[in-house]
């Protein structure tokens, strides 16, 4: 280990890559990422089972005489929809919102640490 200009000792890796000394981060995340993988693979199956499964209309009254026939998986696509548009709606506000706040005050502490210019001083012969 070697020693840094104030006297503190150094780490054997690299201080910009962080702990690890693989570039793509811990050496945990390409089984994650596969992990991940199939969890989507697999509930995607599942959906596409269940809506060939299902596969069959189903009637709704609407007010009055008026009556809709939908397919039940596209009638629970947008019954999906109906609740998560919403809640994402919701979410991206927020993080405009937060985004905006961060900047604001990243903004201001910019001001506040850029150095004034100093004057030099005159220099006058000392008696």
């Amino acid at each position: 280990m070697g020693e840094r200009s104030c006297g503190e000792p150094t780490l054997w890796r690299d201080e910009s890559h962080g702990f690890w000394p693989w570039r793509a981060g811990s050496p945990k995340a390409p089984p994650m990422q596969f992990l991940k993988t199939v969890f989507w693979v697999l509930l995607a199956v599942l959906v596409a089972l269940f809506a060939v499964r299902n596969w069959g209309d189903v009637t709704l009254n609407l007010w009055g005489d008026i009556q809709a026939d939908v397919k039940i998986p596209i009638l629970m696509l947008i019954a999906l929809l109906l609740g998560w548009l919403p809640t994402w709606l919701v979410m991206r506000a927020k993080l405009w919102a937060m985004r905006r706040r961060v900047e604001a005050l990243e903004r201001q502490r910019a001001t506040e640490i850029t150095p004034e210019p100093v004057a030099e001083a005159s220099e006058s012969p000392a008696t």
